[in-house]
């Protein structure tokens, strides 16, 4: 059995070493297509004749698969650009946020208390001409008051909290009309009792913001290219095509000019001086760069 094994082993590796033997004839004999039509290897005192065609199509498809795949490799690339756009225009509708808070020793004190504010509040934006589909309660809470009679002692309740938070919505096409109008909010509401304004936000309806949105994007979109083409004539290659892109649009908040509920309650009118509403775009642009 153990001669046997010897002997297939022996006789496998004999077969390998012949086989390269004739590729490497078979290479480097020399040849003349218009001559023969076969090449001629020897091994030994024996002699393989193999069509020339063979070896020149399998040479050369190996040479063209080798330069395409280099080409690639070497010129195909890509250059990241990031442009930015804006676009601007005056708000056409207002949000006055306010809160009301009230206290007392039980919690339907508070809850009266705050009521009274409330109702007091919103007839005097009936005198100005405001619907009730442009208020809204945001939120509405009432907490327990604690108290510790020593250091020492539990909380007690000694009281309640009531929190109402409003959002009154003025639309107008006329900036100076948004602005007087959300003067008068806080001052009607100052007068009533309402003790906290939350913020004024000035804005733009979502046709409005659309049409600023595709604008912005534009004005992104040249940035890009216009960064790319001095980038690639820098580095002495030129933009092929787009690979990829992508965008966020950030709406930009208003600076308005507020003054606190004290001071509006005293005060013979409130100022609330808005600023441009701006819509922004960000676009990140993949582009590929060839050879010039």
């Amino acid at each position: 059995m153990k001669k046997t094994q010897l002997l297939v082993a022996i006789t496998t590796a004999l077969a390998l070493v012949v086989s390269g033997t004739i590729v490497a004839s078979l290479m480097l004999q020399p040849f003349d297509s218009r001559e023969t039509d076969t090449i001629v290897g020897t091994i030994g005192d024996n002699q393989v004749a193999v069509p020339p065609s063979t070896l020149l199509q399998s040479s050369m498809d190996y040479d063209e698969r080798a330069f395409t795949t280099s080409v690639n490799d070497s010129f195909s690339r890509a250059l990241s650009v990031s442009g930015i756009g804006s676009a601007q225009t005056t708000p056409d509708s207002v949000v006055v946020m306010l809160s009301i808070t009230t206290e007392g020793t039980t919690s339907a004190d508070a809850v009266t208390s705050n009521g009274k504010i409330f109702s007091s509040t919103l007839d005097g934006f009936e005198r100005l001409g405001i619907d009730r589909d442009q208020i809204e309660t945001t939120s509405y809470n009432l907490f327990p008051i604690y108290s510790r009679p020593s250091p020492k002692a539990a909380p007690e309740i000694t009281g309640y909290r009531v929190l109402h938070d409003l959002a009154v919505t003025i639309g107008d096409p006329r900036l100076s009309e948004l602005s007087r109008i959300a003067g008068q909010v806080i001052d009607v509401s100052a007068r009533a009792g309402v003790n906290g304004i939350n913020g004024i936000q000035f804005a733009a309806s979502e046709e409005t913001f659309m049409k600023l949105r595709n604008e912005a994007l534009v004005a992104a979109a040249q940035d890009a290219n216009l960064k790319a083409q001095i980038i690639a004539k820098s580095l002495e290659v030129q933009v092929v095509s787009v690979l990829s892109a992508s965008e966020s649009s950030i709406r930009s908040p208003t600076v308005v000019m507020q003054r606190s509920m004290a001071e509006a309650s005293i005060a013979t009118s409130t100022d609330v001086i808005p600023g441009q509403l701006e819509v922004q775009a960000h676009l990140s642009v993949n582009y590929e760069i060839g050879p010039m």
